[in-house]
């Protein structure tokens, strides 16, 4: 699928309107007239009284440098601000900095800016976040959030702002929405064929809950990958985490290892990125060799994947890019149909399945 591209189209000799460090910006425009961007913004959308002189000098200068307003400008003509909206689970999770980072360095290139709120997976604060962002009259709203709260979602989108659900596909419940996401079942598979292609034959799959879409289909893509491979792959055992506290985990994890059918795995496969810590700390407590009784790999590349003993293989989501991706569906006002841009995933090899 095609990705969103920048169209805005190339100025005067010596003020290019792409995107680039040769872009005249709205602070540039305030800069030459001596006004501030609150200035040049109400003399754009002409919805504020500025008196005669200051009108013509931010005109003047508007065309001189040959500034021409982006998308998150223009949503300030049709009452919105030039912000826009994150909304994440938990920002301790280092998939969530990154999707932020992303979305602000696009955001920021196009004179605007992220309004950032952390839900910490709590539907009521979630729908207490929503209300505000609406309120605040943002361009547009990005959300990693389930389903709780999808009437407010539905109800933005209505008026005007340009939403996007990261991380889950659309679905016919947001039929204005746009949608950018992991294949979660190809990332499952390619998870199990790894692990088969090692010659592992019992897989043992740690999930954070089988209510989110997301985590389904991954389970679903090792189980296709498993029928594919056939004997002498073994039965996969399923194993829910509902929370990250090291009981829970530890849990699950003596649990994993005491299966009776088929004998205890020689694999695991974490999911969710935000208990990899836990499961891998509940294995090696127990006993576990990594990779050597048990080989290891989950989700996401935190800083520290690379660092730790054995190095964990993982699959890559790209949040970045995800960041990046989603900001530029929101500034692309031309595109009058709800878009979806499927991440495809990357498994990053390293030492804690053997082989490597």
């Amino acid at each position: 699928m095609d990705t969103p591209q920048d169209t805005s189209a190339a100025g005067p000799a010596g003020a290019s309107r792409g995107a680039g460090p040769g872009r005249p910006t709205i602070k540039d425009v305030a800069a030459a007239a001596g006004v501030s961007t609150a200035t040049v913004s109400r003399v754009l959308s002409g919805t504020s009284p500025v008196s005669p002189d200051l009108v013509a000098r931010v005109t003047r200068v508007i065309d001189e440098l040959g500034y021409s307003p982006n998308g998150l400008t223009r949503g300030v003509f049709k009452g919105r601000s030039n912000s826009i909206g994150v909304l994440v689970g938990d920002l301790r999770n280092h998939f969530y900095v990154e999707l932020v980072r992303g979305a602000e360095e696009v955001a920021t290139s196009a004179d605007g800016s992220v309004l950032l709120a952390d839900t910490s997976r709590n539907p009521s604060a979630e729908r207490r976040l929503l209300s505000l962002m609406d309120e605040q009259r943002v361009r547009g709203l990005i959300t990693t959030t389930g389903h709780d709260n999808d009437d407010l979602t539905r109800q933005m989108a209505s008026r005007g702002a340009q939403c996007v659900l990261l991380t889950r596909a659309p679905a016919a419940a947001h039929p204005r929405m746009h949608s950018v996401h992991l294949d979660d079942r190809a990332a499952g598979a390619l998870c199990a064929r790894h692990l088969y292609g090692l010659g592992r034959r019992r897989i043992a799959v740690v999930t954070s809950t089988r209510r989110l879409t997301t985590q389904r289909l991954r389970l679903a893509g090792v189980a296709a990958e498993r029928d594919a491979t056939g004997p002498p792959a073994g039965p996969i055992s399923v194993h829910t985490c509902e929370t990250q506290e090291p009981g829970v985990v530890a849990e699950a994890v003596a649990e994993l290892l005491t299966a009776r059918e088929g004998g205890p795995p020689d694999a695991v496969i974490c999911t969710s990125g935000r208990l990899t810590r836990e499961v891998f700390g509940s294995l090696r407590a127990a006993g576990a060799r990594i990779p050597d009784d048990i080989a290891f790999v989950s989700f996401d590349d935190f800083p520290w994947a690379s660092l730790i003993d054995p190095p964990l293989t993982v699959v890559d989501q790209h949040p970045h890019r995800m960041g990046v991706l989603a900001t530029r569906l929101i500034l692309a006002e031309d595109r009058d149909e709800p878009e979806e841009i499927v991440i495809e995933p990357t498994l990053i090899v390293r030492r804690s399945c053997g082989g490597a």
